[in-house]
């Protein structure tokens, strides 16, 4: 029998699920943030060129 049949005749499954639920919303927000933060930095050298940056 898989172990997976102890676990749903308990009360884990909704915890589980929570759990991955969590988690993978966590690691939907900060792809977000990332993206965020990457398009926020390349507005920032498009509109302000960085003084490193000349040419």
């Amino acid at each position: 029998m898989p172990p997976y049949r102890t676990i749903l005749s308990n009360e884990e499954p909704l915890i589980s699920y929570l759990v991955i639920y969590l988690s993978s919303s966590l690691s939907l927000i900060t792809d977000y943030c990332s993206l965020i933060t990457d398009y926020c930095s390349l507005i920032t050298e498009l509109v302000l060129p960085q003084p490193h940056r000349k040419r």
